[in-house]
């Protein structure tokens, strides 16, 4: 840090690194209040004498009683990731690719709980629905991977933008062949894939909102959520997906507060012969039909607008959704060519055009660090925090890099990451990059200090010849 950074600095800078606790809820009453909406809203279409769809049933989840902790920069970090890919070409910009910046010092802890600073609190530093949402998404995100490691242990559940995904079968953006029916636009807004050594993949479909209301309300988003869960099938009687949804308050009367709602149901995507899909070809893209085909209950065959995986396509969306996490974890670190060679083509819109932008500076994995023993290649960005002059740092492990760029199979990407876990030491890795420096479950790194002559360890450019 630098010498003598401002007392106003250093109160928001100690505010990242601590570790409140987060509320989380779950409960059965909590679930009957939301079948309770669909009962009154089913009651209004009666009346109206218009069609109404059956809600998908959202129950308890599993958690530890006394919610979870993470720190702040845990929840920017999160948010990072989950956004990498999540509009058309956010990563191309500075201003878009750490775009959790600007919620810096928005969170604290208060009495040992998780709460909005006074930063977070001032309206003319904060649009309250933007700040609900994006902030609501990052701390879902957590809460459900840690409902969800509890539910199947040894897995590690990544986000993935669900939009992402379906472009790759459904062409949600690109012009469609004639006479094609436009997909259902109220999806979910994400996928969480389960990763395990050796074992099949396990896929969620999960719906993060937040907002600054009370309870009725948190509850009025999970019942919208379970409508947009209604939009995805799975196997060839189009049942019901696993799904996890949570609602934050970022003003509950405990500070924040997550209210998480779920349904487990025995899916996940074996490949015959081999638990878990390689990263040698692309996937192909695809049109597929944007219905989903269902037996309704007087047995009769019918079509509903939504997003139908068939059995025979599990294969094809086991390599969506592996290339897909590949590119947003290549994307944190800046390396949008990389990332591109992973996607198909509507897919790649997202990434954007490569060598020939002149609109906007861009983010890319040009920097490298050794960090406590490990080497770290990514992308860096400097600006000004509370009056200081400060870097910010998204990256990965080398050899997780390596994997992810040559596109070896998922094997090596498990026992990569496991192999950078192990050796990374986030004591010895703060101390050399003083400041702010964490490495998640995935092996993505993200780091924060205050730039001056005096850091110990600089940023070197990786040259042209880089593998």
């Amino acid at each position: 840090m630098n010498d003598k950074p401002s007392a106003q600095f250093q109160a928001a800078y100690a505010e990242l690194t601590k570790r409140p606790s987060i509320a989380v809820s779950s409960s059965r009453a909590m679930a009957g209040d939301v079948r309770q909406l669909e009962k009154a809203d089913a009651e209004r279409a009666r009346k109206e004498e218009r069609d109404f769809e059956r809600v998908p049933t959202l129950d308890e989840v599993r958690l530890h009683p006394h919610g979870f902790r993470r720190t702040p920069w845990a929840v920017l970090q999160a948010y990072a990731r989950a956004t990498a890919l999540s509009s058309q070409s956010p990563s191309r910009g500075l201003a878009h690719h750490w775009n959790c910046l600007r919620y810096l010092a928005t969170l604290c802890s208060n009495n040992g709980k998780l709460a909005r600073s006074e930063d977070g609190t001032d309206a003319r530093w904060h649009v309250k629905t933007a700040q609900s949402a994006d902030v609501g998404i990052a701390i879902g995100l957590l809460a459900a991977q840690e409902s969800l490691a509890r539910q199947h242990p040894g897995y590690l559940f990544q986000a993935l933008d669900a939009d992402l995904v379906l472009d790759a079968g459904w062409a949600l953006r690109a012009p469609r062949p004639k006479g094609t029916e436009k997909p259902a636009s109220d999806r979910p807004g994400y996928f969480l894939i389960g990763r395990k050594a050796g074992a099949p993949l396990r896929v969620v479909a999960a719906d993060f909102r937040g907002l600054h209301n009370t309870a009725a309300y948190q509850r009025k988003q999970l019942y919208r959520s379970a409508t947009r869960f209604h939009r995805l099938g799975f196997g060839n009687e189009g049942l019901q997906m696993p799904s996890i949804a949570a609602s934050t308050t970022l003003s509950g009367p405990a500070g924040v507060e997550v209210f998480l709602l779920g349904h487990e149901a025995d899916f996940n995507l074996a490949v015959p012969s081999h638990p878990l899909p390689t990263l040698i070809e692309p996937p192909r893209e695809e049109v597929f039909s944007p219905f989903i085909k269902t037996v309704n209950d007087n047995g009769d065959a019918e079509n509903r607008l939504g997003f139908h995986l068939v059995e025979e396509r599990y294969d094809w969306f086991a390599q969506v959704l592996v290339r897909a996490s590949a590119a947003m974890l290549l994307a944190f670190a800046g390396d949008r060519t990389s990332a591109a060679r992973h996607l198909t083509k509507r897919q790649g819109i997202r990434v954007g055009k490569q060598d020939d932008e002149h609109d906007m500076p861009d983010a890319r994995c040009d920097v490298k660090v050794e960090l406590g023993g490990t080497d770290l290649v990514g992308t860096d960005h400097v600006f000004r925090f509370r009056g200081e002059r400060v870097e910010v740092f998204s990256g990965l492990p080398e050899p997780l890099y390596a994997v992810l760029c040559k596109g070896a199979g998922s094997p090596d990407y498990e026992t990569t990451v496991r192999d950078v876990r192990a050796r990374w030491n986030e004591t010895k890795a703060q101390k050399a990059w003083q400041g702010i420096i964490a490495m998640d479950e995935d092996g993505a790194v993200m780091g924060l200090r205050c730039l001056s002559d005096q850091n110990s360890v600089q940023l070197k450019p990786i040259t042209d010849d880089k593998e």
